[in-house]
């Protein structure tokens, strides 16, 4: 029997998480096992394809945008 990650049973919401550092940073936390909500502002495209990206990897994840 495996053992969960300890953080599978965390949600990471990550602000500014479709480009750059964000992205980077939503994508170590996935790969924790972490579920995210990744914030944009302008990046549809890239926030999107994040979040499939993660689901193709067996993580969950949302889209969110906010001003």
């Amino acid at each position: 029997m495996s053992t969960p990650a300890p953080d599978a049973a965390k949600t990471a919401l990550v602000t500014g998480g479709a480009v750059r550092v964000g992205r980077a940073i939503a994508r170590a936390l996935a790969g924790r096992g972490m579920r995210l909500v990744v914030h944009y502002g302008s990046s549809a495209a890239q926030a999107d394809a994040l979040v499939e990206e993660v689901r193709r990897g067996g993580g969950e994840a949302v889209a969110l945008r906010a001003d």
